[in-house]
């Protein structure tokens, strides 16, 4: 946390910083939940994607944009040591083919706030804090949520329980059955 300048607390947000992530929304719903009392920062770890001029622009004219850090690019050591320490990771996507980064956090014990997308329900089963897709305030309210340290808790055990069901071996199984079928 030093090496990148970032203070606790915070929430955290991995992955392309771009439209599809609604990185935009991310820095609204961020600047509400300050609004209602969050005391911590936003950390976006990623590179610029398509439409990261609009986030540039929504930061620079956003209240909050003194507490929120931008990293493009971390080792997988520090990602985990940035991680572990964050009060939850944010992932708003608009869209999504799995969401890998919902299984790191869950692995790592970090509370996970994503899309109500059937994809990351998939993922994250009733371990994650789910808000419409698109919905700053909901979004808002879910970081203030799962920031309480009676929730972040109960978020770190579901997502410990949750990340269980997820192995290599298990996929390498499922996709050779699936192979198999095929001939």
């Amino acid at each position: 946390l030093h090496k990148y300048a970032i203070q606790k607390p915070f929430i955290v947000a991995v992955g392309r910083i771009e439209h599809k992530k609604d990185s935009v929304g991310l820095v609204a719903a961020f600047a509400r939940a300050v609004e209602l009392g969050y005391k911590g920062s936003l950390v976006l770890v990623g590179k610029p994607g398509f439409g990261y001029c609009e986030v540039e622009a929504a930061i620079k004219k956003s209240v909050v944009k003194n507490f929120i850090t931008i990293i493009p690019w971390l080792e997988n050591s520090e990602l985990v040591a940035v991680m572990r320490q964050a009060d939850g990771l944010a992932f708003p996507s608009l869209a999504e083919g799995f969401g890998l980064p919902v299984l790191e956090a869950m692995a790592l014990g970090v509370p996970v706030i994503a899309s109500d997308l059937p994809v990351l329900r998939e993922v994250g089963g009733s371990a994650a804090k789910y808000v419409s897709v698109g919905d700053t305030e909901q979004l808002a309210k879910a970081i203030m949520e799962v920031t309480q340290p009676v929730n972040q808790a109960r978020y770190r055990l579901l997502g410990r329980e949750r990340v269980q069901n997820f192995s290599w071996k298990k996929s390498a199984q499922k996709t050779w059955e699936i192979l198999c079928q095929q001939k």
